[in-house]
């Protein structure tokens, strides 16, 4: 394990560390999608570098944010009520991950 990591693992069990985690965790199911490319990984990392973000990109970052969650409603919502069920010879369907959901209020 590196130090970095073994670091963080330690960090993670502190009490105060639950911003820590959602992000690690938003990073996470970000690199997953191949949409969040190598342009949007050097953003986050200049962010990172100067600290809080202005008042300009968080509000776009809150209006984005609404947008995406409502497309992955609309997924949602269109997904079968009910699933047909695997033939026998079909491999037993993959576990699905859980995908963390971020809630903002109004700013």
């Amino acid at each position: 394990m590196s130090v970095t990591t073994t670091e963080t693992v330690f960090a993670l069990r502190a009490p105060g560390s639950g911003w820590l985690a959602t992000l690690i965790c938003a990073l996470d199911e970000a690199s997953r999608d191949p949409d969040f490319d190598e342009y949007h990984r050097r953003l986050l990392v200049q962010l990172l570098r100067e600290g809080a973000p202005g008042a300009a990109v968080v509000a776009a970052a809150h209006r984005r944010m609404a947008e995406f969650e409502s497309v992955l409603a609309d997924g949602r919502d269109a997904l079968p009520a009910s699933p047909a069920l695997p033939s026998a010879s079909a491999p037993p369907p993959a576990r699905q991950r859980p995908s963390l959901s971020l809630v903002g209020g109004s700013l």
